[in-house]
């Protein structure tokens, strides 16, 4: 079981990894996304918090 912990756990971490850099979401996010820059760092932000609390067990 540990195992597969330890092999969510990395999933999760090189998914967060991917997402896009701060310069790119300055640079990109309101053609990207139709975005401002500050709404696009509060829905990675979201996001990053969302995915940790999958990879350690706390599904809200």
């Amino acid at each position: 079981m540990k195992i597969k912990k330890d092999t969510e756990l990395l999933s999760v971490l090189k998914l967060i990894a991917s997402y896009k850099s701060t310069a790119w979401l300055k640079k990109n996010a309101p053609k990207a996304y139709g975005l401002s820059y500050q709404e696009a760092l509060e829905f990675a932000y979201e996001n990053i918090r969302a995915e940790a609390k999958v990879a350690v067990g706390n599904k809200k």
